[in-house]
């Protein structure tokens, strides 16, 4: 992955196809998938040093990617969707820095799409009108408590 800051060029590398991003300006956090199919997601500063894994591998048995990383405000959380190629989507909440993963899904599609101001909640939509299921706008905290719906039938 190549990054463009202060008119400098820094090679950050993955260990495969890049699947999702997110950064703070000073770390990045990359979801990729590897030439097995395995699939990761890493953090690290945006210079490609201090390296580390958040989530080794993902909790599904089918074969996905980590995409829709969404940073929380304060930096603390990372919101992010394991997704398969067939619309599958499932949410999680894991500390910025690594740790235990919470699953914020309670229906097979949920797509993240962006974090409240106070970085309280994260709104995302539930369902797939794609596939001819029902929709909603809904809003979650990322330890899965105080699941609201905000808007039935909005949605993809």
């Amino acid at each position: 992955m190549a990054v463009w800051r202060g008119g400098a060029l820094s090679v950050v590398p993955t260990p495969g196809t890049v699947t999702g991003l997110a950064t703070d300006g000073a770390s990045v956090w990359c979801g990729s998938l590897a030439a097995d199919g395995s699939a990761s997601l890493c953090t690290g500063a945006i210079d490609g040093t201090g390296k580390r894994v958040v989530v080794a591998a993902p909790e599904s048995t089918r074969a996905v990617t980590f995409s829709d990383l969404l940073l929380s405000p304060d930096g603390s959380q990372l919101v992010f969707a394991e997704q398969g190629d067939d619309g599958y989507s499932r949410m999680f909440a894991v500390p910025a820095g690594g740790g235990s993963a919470t699953e914020l899904s309670v229906r097979r599609d949920c797509y993240p799409l962006r974090w409240t101001a106070d970085g309280a909640s994260v709104f995302f939509v539930e369902g797939n009108a794609f596939q001819g299921e029902p929709t909603a706008l809904m809003r979650v905290a990322p330890s899965g408590a105080s699941r609201r719906l905000l808007v039935d039938g909005g949605g993809l």
